[in-house]
């Protein structure tokens, strides 16, 4: 990762919060894949959820993306559940959603997925790379009203990654990217930005 883009994504994104004592739901982000499978991105977003997850006892709830393609959605799966189980994490505190097509109706789904698990919880790690904060803290704050919502970022490295969406293989595009959803946002709104979607071309 360059310095220019470390420095520009920490400037963007927002701290890490303070966490709480108890935690029961860890929310990792989606990034949908790369021609060679998941961006590092979404091998970061897991593996932190995991770690805070050992820490705090608690639950895994993730979401795929179901535009990539036939069949990219289940590779993307079976990749996810294999950095799971090269950790040895249980699979009975793993639960799976509802594929999304952005960030809103990915929040919208696993919010659904809890609804039905029977989980009773109050606190709520999201994580995800820096530039992705501000709509996190907006759009998870929107989606689950009542909760109590903690962020965590990861680093991630965006060049060169081939991802199979246009405004992911680049670490400054991926960042302009983030800017533009988080004005789309104050414009459009939470809903609104909901029925918009990626697509993978370009």
């Amino acid at each position: 990762m360059s310095y220019r883009y470390r420095m520009l994504s920490r400037a963007y994104g927002l701290p890490d919060h303070r966490l709480p004592n108890q935690v029961q739901v860890i929310l990792p982000h989606c990034y949908g894949m790369t021609e060679l499978g998941l961006p590092q991105a979404t091998v970061a977003t897991i593996t932190e959820a995991i770690h805070l997850a050992d820490l705090f006892g608690a639950y895994v709830v993730f979401a795929n993306v179901d535009y990539l393609g036939e069949g990219m959605e289940q590779k993307e799966h079976q990749a996810k559940l294999e950095i799971f189980r090269s950790h040895g994490f249980p699979e009975g505190r793993i639960l799976v959603s509802s594929p999304c097509q952005n960030s809103v109706v990915e929040a919208k789904n696993i919010f659904a997925r809890l609804e039905v698990s029977g989980i009773d919880y109050k606190n709520i790690i999201v994580v995800h790379d820096r530039p992705h904060g501000r709509s996190a803290r907006k759009i998870y704050g929107h989606v689950f009203a009542g909760k109590r919502i903690f962020r965590r970022n990861v680093d991630a490295e965006w060049d060169g990654c081939r991802h199979m969406v246009a405004l992911q293989r680049s670490n400054m595009r991926w960042l302009a990217a983030n800017v533009a959803r988080d004005i789309l946002l104050m414009v459009k709104g939470v809903e609104g930005i909901g029925k918009m979607s990626y697509v993978s071309k370009g």
